[in-house]
């Protein structure tokens, strides 16, 4: 497929635009082009674009976007997606936010993304949590996940 448009007028004529370069990208795509357009009405990244907008997980916190304020949505990992759902199967739903006083989850994984062409590991990796308050990146984006679509309410997890 050959491109018809430069990338400034493609993004001028779309109603959303879905972000997927490489790591750390979207958030600067956001301040030197997405922000200061007038549309399209929502641009979306993956779930390594930590703050590039409000983060979401589908069928986790839908109550918590805002038609028409919403405009920069950070799709949450897949990791951060499991950890959500198994939360909310096991401890949230229809129960209060502090019905999970703690939670231990060990998440295992295939080797590679089929895009992945580098840092191929055969094997289980085992790492360490660089996050002193939840562990890894992935309880943290599930922390605000469920923060989200209970704005207002108590917060979730570790008395925060």
């Amino acid at each position: 497929m050959q491109p018809t448009y430069e990338s400034q007028a493609a993004l001028q004529q779309a109603s959303v635009v879905i972000d997927c370069t490489p790591d750390g990208v979207a958030n600067q795509h956001k301040i030197d082009w997405f922000q200061h357009m007038p549309s399209p009405q929502g641009f979306l990244a993956q779930g390594s674009e930590f703050g590039f907008g409000k983060p979401y997980a589908h069928g986790i916190n839908d109550v918590a976007l805002v038609p028409g304020e919403d405009r920069f949505i950070q799709i949450v990992s897949c990791n951060t997606h499991n950890l959500a759902i198994l939360t909310e199967t096991l401890a949230l739903h229809e129960e209060a936010p502090d019905n999970l006083i703690e939670g231990h989850f060990v998440c295992m994984r295939r080797s590679s993304d089929i895009s992945q062409e580098r840092s191929f590991i055969a094997a289980p990796e085992a790492g360490k949590h660089n996050d002193p308050k939840f562990g890894t990146h992935h309880a943290r984006d599930a922390w605000h996940l469920f923060n989200t679509a209970r704005a207002g309410s108590q917060s979730l997890f570790l008395g925060d």
